[in-house]
């Protein structure tokens, strides 16, 4: 299962994208931390430094390149570029109002068939239906494939203001300690906890 695993993170790291890999590495972590030895701090900084600099390797083997001198601020720029999302939502909410969660249809759509066509074709504008490609169109004018990126407080913070990043936040963190309170004695728990997990630096 570890061959199985490994194989399929280098596959899809070399591939598609840097996240899916990254939420298979946080779960197989999380899940070996909770049932076996938990990860002390000098592991967890370590697997930190080791991380930032294998997904910033990825990036310079897709084809990086450099404009002016090189700077440590590069190998975390992703992180930066995420976090300028915060302070757009609060420039976006001031100017043109709440959203309302119109920019959280997507991804909750995904899972189920044609969901996401259904809101298009009732008028809803593709742009809006997701906070990523929200801020990547108001920002750059268009979406050609590649997206600014956003982070969970923007989010809600679009969609519910002060008050919503508040209680969703206390929810969600309700909810992840649930799961891990309960994961070691129901499957569907340990589930959950191993999605939440997967999902913490998406987020």
């Amino acid at each position: 299962s570890f061959l199985t695993t490994m194989t399929i993170f280098f596959l899809i790291l070399i591939s598609v994208s840097r996240t899916v890999p990254l939420q298979i590495i946080l779960l197989s972590f999380g899940v070996y931390s909770l049932y076996y030895k938990d990860i002390n701090l000098i592991k967890f900084a370590g697997s930190i430094f080791v991380g930032v600099i294998l997904m910033f390797a990825v990036v310079v083997f897709r084809g990086y390149e450099q404009e002016d001198t090189f700077s440590l601020g590069d190998v975390v720029m992703d992180l930066i570029i995420n976090n300028r999302s915060t302070y757009l939502a609060m420039e976006i909410v001031d100017q043109k109002g709440l959203m309302l969660g119109e920019n959280m249809i997507s991804p909750a759509a995904a899972p189920i068939p044609f969901l996401q066509s259904l809101f298009i074709s009732s008028g809803f504008d593709v742009n809006d239906l997701s906070s990523s490609k929200f801020f990547t169109v108001y920002t750059l004018g268009e979406f050609d494939g590649f997206g600014l990126g956003t982070n969970i407080i923007a989010d809600i913070f679009l969609s519910f203001d002060f008050v919503g990043v508040i209680a969703l936040m206390f929810l969600l963190g309700f909810m992840v300690a649930k799961s891990r309170f309960f994961a070691k004695s129901n499957i569907y728990y340990l589930a959950l906890y191993a999605i939440f997990m997967s999902y913490a630096v998406s987020l």
